[in-house]
């Protein structure tokens, strides 16, 4: 039979576990109230039981369970994460009041989104986003806070401090500054524990700043650790002041509550924490502490003076102002009227009374009425309680009075036995838990989760700068000693506007200012500006930035204006070799104007550029081809391969030169249209015989040679019946001259023909001319 109730108690306890996994806490509280009932007494059925009625809301009933817990034994608190876990979760479900709602964002362009205080030592990440260095360098994480860009190849000991940014905070914050400065110093003399000056530094700095709430909570810490909780107390509280929506202030005023012993008062500051930010583990921790200390169980020394102080106070008024605290000593004024009061309190009240705990003694009929008792009877009930000691004394008194010599025998019984109690209360090991008023304790905290939620807020003033402290040479990028225009800042620390950098970089891969090897720079390709600079340009600089981008987008249009105009226009030329229409032409960019030259053509959107042949008395020849950038593959150098097709063909008019690279002023070419049906119907024959000739001829080719031909220009192009309409003329052509073996003067000279009867002709010249050559 006991087997079978141990087995049936596992199995019943399986099944309370699993209620419990998928969050039917109730069905798991009632399993396991149903066990002690059944078995009786037992800490891990009553510890299940609080569990599960903490996660259901049920707080008070889960404290006593908890407290009923304690009796039987140590529990750790960590066992207590429910307990916590049911506290957020009533805050959660208050109306009105959204956990976490704390001022996330910071308070203005200077403040870190870390710290929310001044910047202090900025860094500026690739993604263009700007922190306090020692606040990134805690996260310890390679990801952005703002954007959550993870940045694989940041090496965070090495961030450089942003120059530009320091300087112009440093200028316009001089106190404030100071104070960042003087309280890092005290948190490098902090780690070092070197308490008592790092306090002295908070100080000083807390003068130059009085309004920081950070300081007032890094000195309450020191305070903390120093064992002085009554100035760290009063620090947190100013900084819970200073910022009501900042939790860690109510976390520090905790820490500083519980070294004080006031542990109620600290739960209710860590439970204001955790309104605030449910996430901080901090204050999930401490809280535990703080319920494990409040549920933990007297000391044997102090459990009779518990019991004769709280019996006193229910049956004589105290003389004192205010109640005694259980662990008050009594005053030396008083002893004679304390002392009647304990013998008429307490006569013939017996040790295992002290040690009895209704909690676990209660039976199954008990339980269940006091399970279903309500905040009203409860209270009722303890004031019965204290109307029959008081009767019960007064009626102990009388009796005591008028029958002593009647009952001097039974009371030497009595005293017997008392002392056989005695003997084994000091061997026991476990003592009541502590009377403590679960209910009231958790009215305090409803209400002071209310009061929190109708403080308001006021919104902190932002930080001003006054205009003539402004500079404008300040906002002046070194390089072309203009305003900042997408200023990126380099893993140096030095800020530029982005063309301007990318421009020294196509001749150097070193920083123009300290030298440092820029190549990881060029490896990312960045592209993201630094925001806060560029915020900082747009609210102080107003006027100054639009024409600034003004003045480059015009120079932006002019640049793009030739892939918009389909007949006269100033292109950017590329002097290498003689491109095709529609026929590919990959190139490989690596001296420094080209790089500048491609890169303006992609910034620009108009991803072309004009490609001739070289020319030793004018630099290039006078007839070329534009090609379309496709793609673009960079190297970690700042070389690159662009993926580009032939597009439209053009005559040079004129010469020039931008920047390093050549300019051509352009006239677009077409060929002419062939109108009498007549003429058209001999141009089709032309163009199909011509065509089939070239193809008998490619056909005829080794086969070595017809692949490396595939490779680069792409198969012969299939023969087009609509040639009239195609807006480069037949593809086939343009693929069949560059394949020819012709002189480039031969090849320049048909791609500047605008008539495509000519073309044709001309490929068939050189197609039979080719064949003789072959058969001879």
């Amino acid at each position: 039979m006991i087997i079978q109730g141990n087995e049936a108690s596992t199995s019943a306890m399986d099944v309370a576990r699993e209620a419990f996994i998928s969050q039917n806490f109730d069905v798991a509280a009632q399993i396991y109230g149903r066990l002690l009932r059944e078995h009786g007494p037992n800490q891990e059925f009553y510890l299940g039981k609080a569990d599960s009625e903490a996660r259901s809301g049920k707080l008070h009933d889960a404290f006593n369970s908890y407290a009923a817990a304690f009796g039987l034994g140590n529990v750790s608190a960590d066992r207590l994460n429910h307990l916590v876990t049911g506290f957020i979760d009533m805050i959660s479900k208050k109306e009105g009041l959204s956990a976490g709602s704390y001022e996330k964002e910071p308070l203005d362009l200077f403040s870190c989104s870390i710290c929310h205080s001044l910047l202090y030592e900025p860094v500026t990440l690739p993604c263009g986003h700007t922190f306090c260095k020692l606040c990134f360098q805690k996260l310890q994480t390679r990801t952005c806070k703002k954007c959550n860009v993870h940045h694989s190849g940041l090496v965070i000991t090495t961030l450089k401090l942003n120059v530009v940014l320091s300087n112009v905070l440093e200028k316009y914050f001089v106190n404030e500054t100071k104070a960042c400065e003087t309280k890092a110093m005290g948190n490098q003399l902090f780690s070092e524990e070197k308490y008592l000056e790092a306090v002295e530094m908070y100080s000083k700095a807390l003068k130059l700043v009085p309004t920081d709430h950070l300081l007032a909570s890094n000195r309450s810490h020191a305070y903390a650790t120093l064992g002085n909780y009554d100035d760290a107390l009063q620090d947190s509280e100013m900084a819970c002041e200073l910022r009501p929506d900042w939790p860690k202030g109510y976390c520090r005023k905790g820490s500083a509550l519980l070294g004080l012993g006031r542990n109620e008062e600290a739960m209710l500051a860590f439970l204001q924490c955790l309104v605030l930010d449910p996430s901080n583990t901090s204050a999930r921790k401490e809280l535990a502490k703080v319920l494990h200390s409040l549920l933990s169980p007297l000391p044997t020394e102090n459990l009779k003076r518990s019991e004769l102080h709280h019996h006193m106070l229910s049956t004589v008024r105290s003389p004192f102002p205010t109640p005694l605290p259980y662990a008050s000593p009594i005053s030396q004024d008083n002893v004679e009227f304390l002392r009647a009061a304990v013998t008429q309190t307490l006569h013939g009240y017996s040790p295992s009374e002290l040690r009895q705990d209704q909690s676990l003694v209660e039976t199954s009929r008990t339980e269940n009425v006091n399970e279903s008792r309500t905040d009203e009877d409860r209270e009722q009930s303890d004031a019965r309680t204290v109307d029959s000691g008081t009767t019960s004394s007064t009626s102990m008194s009388v009796d005591s009075t008028t029958s002593s010599a009647t009952n001097e025998s039974d009371l030497s019984r009595t005293t017997e036995a008392n002392k056989d109690e005695d003997k084994k209360s000091s061997e026991a090991s476990m003592c009541r838990p502590k009377d403590i008023d679960f209910s009231t304790l958790l009215k305090v905290a409803d209400k002071e989760i209310d009061t929190l939620k109708e403080t308001e807020v006021r919104p902190r003033k932002p930080r001003e700068i006054y205009p003539k402290s402004i500079d404008r040479t300040d906002y002046e990028c070194t390089l072309c000693f203009r305003l900042y225009f997408q200023p990126v800042t380099t893993p140096c620390g030095h800020m530029f506007c982005r063309t301007c950098l990318d421009r020294c970089l196509d001749h150097n891969n070193k920083c123009p200012l300290c030298k440092h090897s820029l190549i990881e720079y060029l490896a990312e390709r960045r592209q993201a500006t630094t925001e806060i600079m560029e915020k900082m340009l747009e609210k102080f600089l107003t006027e100054d930035l639009e024409e600034r981008k003004k003045l480059h987008e015009a120079e932006m249009e002019e640049l793009a204006n030739y892939s918009k105009n389909d007949t006269v226009s100033e292109i950017p030329v590329f002097v290498c070799t003689l491109a095709y229409p529609t026929i590919p032409c990959p190139l490989h960019i690596f001296e420094p104007r080209y790089r500048l030259m491609v890169r303006r053509c992609l910034e620009t959107g108009a991803r072309q550029f004009g490609m001739c042949l070289p020319n030793d008395e004018t630099g290039f020849t006078d007839y070329g081809c534009m090609l379309e950038v496709r793609d673009v593959q960079f190297f970690p150098d700042g070389r690159s391969v662009i993926d580009a097709i032939g597009g439209r063909r053009f005559k040079v008019l004129d010469r020039g030169v931008r920047d390093g690279y050549n300019t051509a002023k352009v006239e677009f070419l077409k060929d002419k249209a062939v109108e009498s049906e007549e003429e058209l119907s001999e141009l089709k024959a032309l163009h199909d015989a011509i065509y089939n000739e070239a193809k008998k001829w490619f056909q005829g080719l080794r086969s070595v040679i017809k692949s490396r031909i595939n490779n680069h220009f792409g198969s012969m192009p299939v023969k087009e019946d609509d040639f009239q309409t195609a807006v480069h003329g037949p593809r086939w052509t343009w693929w069949l001259l560059a394949v020819l073996p012709l002189d480039s003067r031969a090849q320049m000279s048909v791609l500047s023909m605008t008539s495509l009867k000519e073309r044709l002709l001309a490929l068939r010249r050189v197609l039979n001319y080719i064949s003789r050559q072959g058969s001879s």
